[in-house]
Order: C-alpha cells, then sequence, then structure tokens
C-alpha cells in the first residue's frame, strides 16, 4: 500500500473515531467541574467561642437551655452558614444561622420517622 494511502485511511479512521470519544470527553469535563463545586461547600467544626458574636448571641438566644452539640460553619453559594445541632427538652434540633446573625431557620428532628418538622419559632419567608 502506498504512503499517501496509508495516511488517508489513517486520517479517515480518526475522523470516525474522534466524534464518538468527543461527548465522554465532555461529559468528564462537566463531572470534573461539579465535583470541584462539591468540594467548594464544605464544612468545618467550630467552637462556640470562636463564632462570631452576632453569631454566638442569636445560636445561645434560639437553644436557651438546650445543649449544643456540634457547630458547623459551611460555605453555601458564596454565603458563610453556621449550622448547630441542639438538643433541647429532649428534642434534637438543627439551627442555621448567616453571619451576620440573622436566623435563618430552626429545624426540629422526629426521631421516629425522620421527617423534618419546621419549628413555630422558623424564621424563614416561605
Amino acid at each position: 500500500m502506498r504512503t499517501g494511502t496509508r495516511f488517508a485511511m489513517l486520517f479517515t479512521a480518526a475522523a470516525l473515531v474522534m466524534p464518538m470519544t468527543m461527548p465522554a470527553y465532555a461529559a468528564d469535563k462537566v463531572a470534573d467541574k461539579q465535583e470541584k463545586e462539591v468540594d467548594d461547600d464544605k464544612s468545618v467544626k467550630v467552637k462556640i467561642e470562636d463564632l462570631p458574636e452576632a453569631v454566638r448571641k442569636t445560636l445561645k438566644r434560639e437553644a436557651g437551655d438546650g445543649k449544643i452539640k456540634e457547630i458547623e460553619k459551611e460555605t453555601e453559594d458564596g454565603k458563610t452558614i453556621y449550622e448547630a445541632e441542639v438538643i433541647i427538652d429532649g428534642s434534637k434540633y438543627e439551627i442555621e444561622i448567616a453571619e451576620n446573625g440573622k436566623l435563618i431557620s430552626k429545624t426540629l428532628y422526629d426521631d421516629e420517622d425522620d421527617d423534618d418538622k419546621e419549628d413555630k419559632n422558623d424564621k424563614n419567608d416561605k
């Protein structure tokens, strides 16, 4: 076979195979980008004494005499959110507070059926 013919066959084969591999390559790139976005939304455990003053005041007000089990600092959509797990009168609550101290939500968790119930004191404007 002549060199020109071999080159033409190789070129034709490559031209036929490349379009089939491009969607897989593009899908990998999208998956990599989505994975990076998930990594950006990491949570970090923090101590109550390390909270901004406004967040600490709101958490103490909402927890009352309850026991603060865990506090996490998270970044969601570029905004810092503090989430606390609190036991109040034997019930488990999740309290979410914005960096400026504004209460985002206070959610009661029902351990029997694992359904979330919004507390009467929920400050979200839904």
